[in-house]
């Protein structure tokens, strides 16, 4: 069984504000903003991940209140942290909301975000946004529920856990309120059962749950979980299943661990998308446009990406002045958005992996300059992004997806040809040829009924 205390830090009852801060700094790692930095356009806040002893964490505590009574309300900046909507309801912490909107994005509950750590150098920390609030003073703080990194996750006797994967993180139950500057943006984070294969595409993985208390993992299927928590994991795999599909499952451990021992494959390591890399040089024209349509990001690796796309469809546009016909859109002002939007999908998915990222990027520049059908359909809004960030390389190649394939191709009764056989199981004459095997001097027919499809092989003579 697990123990009671492991969950003993979190409340699952909104009514239980009041007593929210000692949860918030109880039994484990503390991330506590702790300094802000100036951009050009937005301020950006970092978290950290700080420790604090149990004796210093009442005293924490009351600080922390005495200084949010004493503080006035501040200024705001235009580039701050707004809310969005009606009020959720109010508490003794502030005005609490359902979304709010900060650097032209806007944030939900339950996103799964990227939060900028204390350290450049670091990767981003992830967790699950669970309560949006305006303080008294004005500021917007959010309370969130940690993912943690492998070396986050310390053991009892001061080892390492294993992970099969770098886009492998640990689901907890620890959280803590931070800034709501300190988001950087959405992530994908998928939990997958310990019996499935790990998904090929971007996002985060979680397989395992990290016990903060006693510093041990548990897996998601393990049964000695709370009703609400063994639910919240269920709901979890479920979502994620549904967005991925059905994973295969593993096979036997042997021939896991025999796969391990034998494979040349040599994991890259991961690479963090922040680091701005000359990879896509973006010339001075496209950068100019997406200036004037205000569509610039804080990355420019970011940037470098949406000029190599607005330059992939700029072929099927027409400037303004020139002849057009019905199937040309006005450049630039047909082409930024959707490819602004076809972005922005694609940095959704593969965020955690740059390299992935980069290999996307390019093989959707390629195909959108060489198919015509694929460019139109984006930036008509006949395809939406998400769709075309996750097509295959041919379906990306034809412009069409394999549903619409499969829709424009003639049956199989239209494809085989039809013979004078009668079937043995239905007896129905809706035998066709399905194909013919060389088998020394004689050929073997594969015959297949339309009507039931029992299939068959047989001789000319018969």
């Amino acid at each position: 069984m697990v123990s009671c205390r492991r969950f003993a830090q979190v409340y699952s009852s909104d009514d239980e504000e009041d007593s929210l801060a000692k949860m918030l700094s109880q039994g484990q790692n503390s991330r506590r903003p702790k300094e802000t930095m100036e951009g050009k356009m937005r301020k950006r806040k970092k978290v950290s991940l700080n420790e604090e002893s149990d004796g210093e964490e009442e005293e924490t505590e009351r600080k922390r209140k005495k200084d949010d009574e004493e503080t006035p309300p501040k200024e705001l900046d235009p580039d701050d942290a707004k809310p969005v909507g009606e009020p959720v309801k109010v508490t003794g912490r502030g005005t609490h909301y359902g979304q709010f909107e900060y650097g032209g994005n806007r944030y939900k509950l339950k996103d799964s975000v990227l939060l900028h750590p204390e350290d450049n150098s670091l990767e981003p920390y992830v967790a699950i946004v669970k309560d949006i609030t305006k303080r008294q003073d004005g500021s917007m703080m959010i309370l969130v529920q940690w993912f943690y990194r492998q070396e986050d996750a310390k053991k009892k006797d001061g080892g390492k856990w294993v992970v099969n994967d770098t886009r492998e993180r640990f689901y907890s139950f620890h959280r803590d309120e931070v800034p709501a500057e300190s988001v950087m943006q959405r992530c994908v984070v998928n939990f997958v059962p310990a019996h499935k294969q790990l998904p090929s595409g971007g996002g985060f993985i979680v397989r395992k749950v990290y016990d903060t208390v006693d510093k041990k993992l548990w897996k998601l299927t393990d049964k000695d979980y709370e009703v609400a928590k063994q639910r919240e994991f269920d709901l979890f795999v479920d979502k994620s299943l549904a967005r991925l599909g059905d994973l295969p499952d593993l096979e036997t451990e042997e021939d896991v661990e025999k796969a391990k021992r034998f494979s040349g494959k040599v994991k890259k390591p991961h690479v963090d998308l922040r680091k701005d890399k000359d990879v896509f040089p973006i010339s001075s024209e496209y950068h100019s446009i997406l200036d004037k349509f205000d569509s610039l990001t804080d990355n420019s690796h970011r940037n470098e990406c949406l000029a190599k796309l607005l330059e992939a469809v700029q072929s099927i546009c027409f400037n303004a002045g020139d002849e057009a016909n019905d199937e040309s859109f006005l450049w630039p002002d047909a082409a930024v958005s959707p490819v602004c939007a076809l972005e922005l999908a694609i940095n959704v998915s593969y965020a955690s992996d740059y390299s992935k990222y980069n290999q996307r990027i390019r093989t959707l520049a390629f195909n959108l300059k060489n198919t015509a059908l694929l460019a139109k359909r984006l930036l008509s809004g006949e395809l939406e992004p998400e769709k075309i960030s996750n097509m295959s390389p041919t379906e990306l190649k034809v412009g069409l997806t394999n549903e619409e394939t499969e829709k424009n191709e003639p049956d199989d009764a239209e494809r085989m040809q039809m013979t004078d056989v009668r079937c043995s199981r239905c007896s129905h004459i809706k035998v066709g040829l399905r194909d013919i095997v060389q088998a020394g001097h004689r050929d073997r027919y594969q015959l297949e009924c339309i009507e039931c499809g029992n299939s068959w092989y047989t001789s000319r003579d018969e």
